[in-house]
């Protein structure tokens, strides 16, 4: 069998790939490769790349490797090799803010309310009362 690239592979029904990484996450177990002849995703599992000794992969990273194509498009058997000096810098994202949605609307009320009278007249008591230490002159 003849691969992508023109060249035979050695594992039988795989043929040789040659992408870019799309996204891979390693928290999920997966990610997917750009492959360059045709712009076509290939699926990339963690426990794949594992076994060639990486644990994470850049976005924009190249890389050679060994895959099938199945009833869902390709799939990544094997990683020949990564060139990270391909993948492109990011910048970590902030996290995204809540969207404003009717339903955390705090209504706030400047009606006046009524006091009872008791506190009313404590509360507008403007000098201090006799038995306080404050009430006596110097």
């Amino acid at each position: 069998m003849t691969t992508q690239q023109g060249e035979p592979s050695g594992d039988v029904g795989s043929v040789e790939l040659r992408g870019k990484v799309k996204w891979f996450n390693a928290v999920k177990g997966y990610g997917f490769l750009a492959l360059e002849s045709d712009n076509s995703d290939a699926f990339l599992h963690v426990t794949t790349l594992r076994q060639s000794g990486h644990e994470d992969l850049k976005p924009g990273a190249t890389v050679l490797c060994s895959g099938v194509r199945g009833p869902k498009g390709w799939q990544v058997m094997k990683v020949l090799d990564v060139d990270s000096s391909t993948a492109v810098s990011t910048t970590p994202k902030p996290p995204p803010m809540p969207e404003a949605t009717g339903r955390f609307l705090v209504r706030v009320s400047f009606a006046p309310c009524a006091l009872p009278k008791a506190r009313a007249a404590r509360s507008t008591r403007l000098s201090p009362s006799p038995s306080s230490p404050l009430a006596k002159g110097p």
